[in-house]
């Protein structure tokens, strides 16, 4: 037996490179019934992604203060998925970086949005040595795309 009347509530993070209207279309096309109909009860576009290039001040003090801190690690630009605060800072800049200075190990992700809230000893250090440097790297002229790892 199937039901006379069906409904479904759809939770999207939309590509920074797609609209809200996009993805309601793509997926129009898709189900390809008319009788379905789809509705947004709210909504918020993407925000735009943030400069990464050699040219690029904001990512470039990024990258060096990551390698000033992880000199073995590789830095790629990426998306983050989740939602965050950083939406409110979009007024000020283009350029806003999510970036967050962790090791996650396992049973971390439990303890940072859990009971008891918390990071690791070695996580709280990591944290201020990054934002220390990153502080320090924006008070300069420029960054050198070279991303020398020595302190300022």
């Amino acid at each position: 037996m199937l039901p006379p009347y069906a409904e479904a509530t759809l939770s999207y993070r939309v590509h920074p490179s797609q609209t809200i209207e996009e993805v309601l279309a793509y997926d129009s096309s898709v189900i390809a019934d008319e009788r379905v109909d789809m509705e947004v009860l709210s909504s918020m576009e993407a925000t735009p992604t943030a400069g990464f290039g050699e040219d690029n001040f904001g990512y470039q003090v990024m990258k060096t203060s990551i390698g000033q801190i992880w000199p073995e690690a590789l830095v790629t630009p990426g998306i983050m998925f989740g939602g965050t605060d950083s939406v409110h800072y979009l007024d000020f800049t283009h350029n806003v970086y999510r970036f967050s200075p962790l090791h996650l190990f396992p049973g971390d992700p439990d303890r940072i949005h859990g009971i008891n809230e918390r990071i690791s000893e070695v996580n709280f250090g990591q944290v201020i040595n990054f934002f220390y440097h990153l502080i320090k790297n924006c008070d300069k002229v420029e960054v050198s795309p070279n991303h020398n790892h020595e302190d300022p």
